[in-house]
């Protein structure tokens, strides 16, 4: 298992109330839980028991095969179209790959670097990293695909796990003196040796 059950109660709960809500459908006997900077797919019959019943807290009850819901701390659980649910499952799961990206023993302002064999350094942040087993996130590298870092199982049967990855050296949004530090990183092999295993 990749998921941490602790650490992905915790994300749900603080997407719930802090984050503006979460999404949460079931489909093939998956249940697929996402917010906008993570996303988890897991079949229903190994989904992490706690995990689970935050889920079921909020919502009421585990959500039903194909009727997505929207849960939020304000609006409460909400039915919201399966078409719209269903084509961001689409894009997040079935994008290409554009690199893969291992943990580096680096991190800057609460981001974990993870580096592409092109040097190139995403962010990901570190209390998002706790939603996955300490094994998994320092020592197995992970898909980049639009954005975020994915993980997934090695059967088509296991979990899926999307984080939002940041490319600070080329984000708009960043301050110079910032942006100048993630291009320095993007010059050195921060990886340390046999950290990854693919």
């Amino acid at each position: 298992m990749i998921l941490k059950d602790s650490g992905l109660a915790r994300e749900i709960r603080r997407a719930w109330s802090k984050m503006g809500g979460y999404y949460a459908s079931q489909t093939g006997g998956r249940l697929i839980v996402r917010s906008p900077m993570w996303y988890v797919s897991c079949p229903l019959r190994i989904w992490p028991r706690k995990s689970l019943g935050t889920v079921v807290e909020h919502i009421g009850a585990i959500p039903e095969e194909g009727k997505p819901i929207y849960a939020s701390k304000d609006l409460g659980p909400q039915y919201t179209m399966e078409s719209d649910d269903a084509v961001a499952q689409q894009i997040l799961v079935s994008k290409e790959v554009q690199e893969e990206a291992s943990a580096t023993p680096v991190a800057i302002r609460g981001m974990r670097i993870y580096q592409a064999d092109s040097l190139a350094a995403y962010g990901v942040p570190e209390q998002l990293l706790e939603m996955l087993d300490t094994d998994v996130s320092l020592h197995v590298s992970g898909d980049i695909v639009d954005g975020m870092i994915r993980w997934a199982g090695l059967d088509d049967d296991d979990e899926i796990v999307l984080l939002t990855a940041a490319r600070v050296s080329r984000s708009a949004l960043t301050d110079p003196w910032e942006q100048m530090i993630w291009r320095t990183l993007e010059t050195i092999d921060c990886r340390e040796p046999g950290a990854a295993e693919g």
